[in-house]
């Protein structure tokens, strides 16, 4: 993922009770807190953030899934927030006068 970029996925599409049992979900990261939320509907969405110039950032996210009935499925996934590519930048030298045949860069 890119910082910013959020994606969306149905936990009922994933996840199955053979009973029928209505299944309520939780979701925990060992950081960044904010990387994933479920909402109604079961939805879970994950945002790509954190990533700092050069340096990708990596959260475990943990996915717990409960019948109600005492039974529980955890599952673990890792989301992976790559550092943005930024255009190269340029520091304008301060105005001043350079003699003929010289160079800027010595």
């Amino acid at each position: 993922m890119v910082n910013g970029l959020t994606r969306t996925f149905d936990l009922d599409d994933y996840f199955v009770d053979p009973e029928g049992d209505t299944i309520t979900y939780t979701a925990h990261t060992n950081i960044y807190t904010d990387v994933v939320s479920i909402g109604e509907g079961n939805v879970l969405t994950v945002t790509g953030g954190h990533a700092t110039a050069g340096e990708d950032s990596v959260v475990t996210v943990t996915i717990t899934a409960s019948d109600g009935q005492g039974e529980q499925l955890t599952h673990t996934f890792v989301v992976t927030t790559r550092a943005s590519n930024d255009a190269p930048k340029i520091t304008l030298v301060e105005s001043g006068t350079i003699a003929v045949g010289a160079s800027v860069f010595e």
